[in-house]
């Protein structure tokens, strides 16, 4: 009788039995909503109703018995199951309703009747923080806070032309430096033109500024945001100006720098704005003699150009935490590796600051990109070194270390292999622990 065609091998959990017909209830699940005085009810559509196998099936064979006592132990078994069937193929169900027949009939079989209904994950509804919008959001509030302490700590007042003058140019050698490091990154003569030009404007302007630190604040922190655009606009774009709007990238070709070429935009604009973390200013053309007293105009001076210095290393650091954002880490290591560097850098800057708000201000930035760091890094591979005995093409190194050649690209990437088919063997190679 099992060999006839109408019936059709089938099993679950991996014990076999035979059927005949199979019906499947389907559809989509609706709460029927009726309201007075009105004839027509509304069906909301909860999405597709889950399907429901209803089975008529038998169990055969000389050893019945041993199977009908297996197959009611897999029914009785806890969670969901495989069902296999052959029109339908491997499903996960469950046993909703079952009968089995304690009755063997004159053809030696056992009757079944078997309901299962499919079933999915037990997945809850799961929330987590996002930490790189953290970083955004304490990097736009600690501007405020930087740009009031410049002000504080930003007095010329009363000071002679030839003070002035030292003061100005200190703050035109932020507008030359950020000029410069923005035209290494510019790849046409007319973006270089126009930067010049640009750079040019905002010193002749500096002077007109003097009176109104906060002003010339949003200036020097606007040519600082301009280096990191030149490599990842959206990382600057999303912080506020000093004036309160909000900068948007521009669409235009003729403007718009290759930043979209770059393959790892994140870690250069981190990088480029860490180099400004120990600015010093424009360098003394005669040093103030050690063997005279400071009066109290070069000591007001002084303070002045240093607030400038103090603004520039401020915004770097500022603009560093909105970098790591934007960084995708390729292994634990490299993401501990900056956590430790930013954290050490701003830790020493923070004890120069004498501004209570902006101290805060920095602590909530330090804490963003703490947590950050350590809610991507830490599920990440680490990376462990590996000498090869002699030289192999990347994807035969790959499937070594890893069962697979999927990691053959990041080898090479990782230790600058010149060649994919020569990998190089007696050196240490920098791989990670995990495919």
């Amino acid at each position: 009788m099992a060999s006839n065609p109408s019936y059709r091998r089938a099993s679950f959990r991996g014990c076999p039995f035979y059927y005949r017909e199979i019906s499947v209830e389907l559809g989509r699940k609706t709460v029927v909503h009726t309201y007075p005085l009105r004839d027509k009810p509304f069906p909301e559509d909860l999405g597709r109703k889950e399907r429901e196998y209803t089975i008529d099936g038998y169990l055969i064979g000389d050893d019945v018995l041993t199977q009908r006592a297996t197959f009611e132990a897999a029914l009785e078994t806890k969670g969901p199951g495989t069902l296999v069937l052959p029109d339908r193929g491997e499903l996960r169900a469950s046993i909703t309703k079952s009968t089995v027949s304690n009755r063997i009939d004159e053809r030696g079989r056992i009757a079944l009747k078997l309901t299962y209904v499919e079933s999915g994950e037990d997945i809850q509804p799961d929330a987590s923080t996002d930490t790189q919008q953290q970083i955004s959001d304490a990097v736009s509030s600690a501007y405020p806070s930087l740009r009031s302490a410049f002000a504080s700590a930003f007095a010329v007042s009363g000071l002679p032309d030839y003070a002035l003058t030292a003061v100005i140019s200190e703050a035109a050698y932020v507008v030359t430096t950020a000029q410069q490091m923005t035209q290494a990154l510019l790849q046409d003569f007319d973006s270089y033109a126009a930067s010049v030009a640009d750079a040019n404007a905002l010193i002749a302007s500096i002077g007109s500024q003097l009176t109104a630190p906060l002003d010339l604040a949003g200036m020097l922190v606007d040519v600082i945001q301009a280096i990191e655009a030149q490599i990842y606009p959206s990382v600057a774009t999303t912080l506020p100006t000093p004036y309160g709007t909000t900068s948007t990238a521009t669409d235009d070709d003729s403007t718009s720098p290759t930043w979209a070429q770059t393959p790892a935009p994140g870690p250069q604009a981190y990088q480029t704005m860490a180099s400004l973390w120990t600015y010093t200013g424009q360098p003394a053309s005669t040093p103030w003699p050690s063997s005279l007293a400071v009066t109290p105009t070069r000591e007001q001076q002084t303070q002045a150009q240093q607030a400038v210095i103090d603004l520039v290393r401020g915004t770097a650091f500022l603009e560093s935490a909105a970098a790591v954002a934007a960084i995708e880490f390729d292994s634990y290591d490299q993401s501990q590796q900056i956590q430790q560097q930013f954290f050490d850098a701003i830790s020493d800057y923070m004890l120069e600051i004498d501004d209570d708000n902006w101290y805060f201000a920095l602590k909530t930035v330090r804490a963003a990109v703490t947590d950050d760091i350590t809610a991507r890094g830490s599920t990440l591979a680490r990376v462990r070194s590996v000498t090869l005995p002699q030289s192999a093409p990347a994807l035969v190194v790959s499937y070594r270390l890893y069962g697979s050649p999927d990691s053959a690209d990041d080898i090479c990437a990782r230790n600058a292999v010149v060649h994919p088919l020569q990998v190089p063997g007696g050196i240490a190679l920098e791989v990670l622990t995990d495919g």
